[in-house]
């Protein structure tokens, strides 16, 4: 009886681990299904995306070259100055009086001889970051109207990446007659300075708002003004003391 029931066992044994085999043979079937369709998946999502997304990016693309080169140019003149770069830089070099001075210089003649120095950058950027002791006369503001002229400016700009769109301050002279001493040294500080000296490719010199401002300046009666080389950024390389205002 204990043989039998034993060899009874022994065959409901067999026949489990055989069910086991088929299950875990179906369970590696249904393992092996669920990976291939997950490579599936994963192989469908590097597919190239659509046509209609690809013509999207294209005609932005066009777009952005027609406004570029074609829109905008027809509006070129709203993007003019009254007075271009090569006609103050004429008159700088021919009147000789705007001089370079390193940071250094300028620091030591701001702390020890009463020069003035003079940012005129923006008054947001002077705001986050300036030489220590200095007063903000910015040459230029952001763009105050929203007529026509003033919008096409706005969207010139941002196309080529410069934010804020500026124009002139026509309150510079006024403020400086205001805030500043004509019999005083005047030391400019914008971001990169400038230069009046011709290098390798050049003809006149490196624009820049210190330059630009030197001639207003003289134009207005200010006799002793010079230009902080390399501007705030070259000062704050040198490790001279900046200030800003929260």
């Amino acid at each position: 009886m204990l043989h039998k029931n034993s060899s009874h066992h022994l065959q409901r044994f067999q026949q489990q681990r055989t069910e086991t085999r088929k299950g875990l043979r179906c369970t590696r079937f249904r393992s092996h299904e669920r990976a291939k369709r997950h490579i599936v998946k994963i192989t469908d999502a590097s597919v190239p995306p659509s046509p209609l997304l690809a013509y999207g990016a294209v005609a932005s693309g066009l777009a952005l070259f027609g406004t570029t080169f074609f829109i905008i140019p027809q509006f070129k003149e709203l993007f003019r100055e009254s007075l271009t770069w090569s006609e103050i830089y004429e008159y700088l070099v021919s009147d000789g009086r705007v001089k370079p001075l390193t940071p250094e210089a300028a620091y030591a003649k701001a702390n020890k001889k009463g020069a003035v120095l003079v940012d005129v950058r923006l008054e947001q950027k002077y705001s986050a970051g300036h030489a220590a002791g200095s007063l903000s006369v910015p040459l230029y503001r952001p763009i105050q109207g929203w007529d026509l002229p003033s919008t096409i400016r706005r969207i010139g700009f941002s196309f080529f990446g410069i934010y804020p769109a500026t124009e002139l301050n026509p309150d510079f002279i006024d403020v400086a007659q205001e805030t500043l001493q004509k019999g005083k040294e005047i030391i400019l500080v914008c971001e990169m300075g400038g230069t009046l000296e011709n290098k390798v490719g050049t003809s006149t010199g490196f624009q820049s708002r210190s330059l630009k401002a030197a001639y207003f300046l003289l134009q207005a009666g200010f006799s002793k003004v010079s230009y902080c080389q390399g501007g705030i950024a070259q000062w704050g390389r040198e490790g001279l003391p900046l200030e800003a205002y929260e």
